[in-house]
């Protein structure tokens, strides 16, 4: 009784066109769009040439730490320095890349 109540009170409304309407189908959460793979491929671009603008012992220290995944006491041994200096050293290399990549950091 209370479904053709409702139904009398919207006439235009179809009960039946909602359960019979096409779910939009969502796009797979792993799937990008060309736009976004370019867009993509030019942070990392950005991103490489900034690291590479960096002083070498700056650089060092970053691409050991981020890409290479050594601990602070492992960097010193390599590049010949204390723990304390390796994180100094990447304190300053933040700063720079946070700097050259202001216009990116929104």
């Amino acid at each position: 009784r209370s479904r053709a109540r409702w139904h009398r009170r919207h006439p235009a409304d179809s009960l039946e066109r909602e359960s019979e309407s096409p779910k939009p189908e969502l796009q797979d959460a792993n799937e990008t769009t060309p736009a976004e793979d370019a867009l993509q491929a030019e942070r990392i671009a950005t991103v490489r040439a900034a690291i590479a603008g960096l002083p070498e012992d700056l650089r060092d220290a970053v691409i050991l730490f981020e890409y290479e995944d050594k601990s602070h006491a492992e960097i010193a041994a390599i590049v010949k320095v204390t723990p304390k200096a390796v994180e100094t050293r990447l304190y300053r290399a933040r700063q720079q890349l946070r700097k050259s990549l202001a216009r990116y950091l929104v």
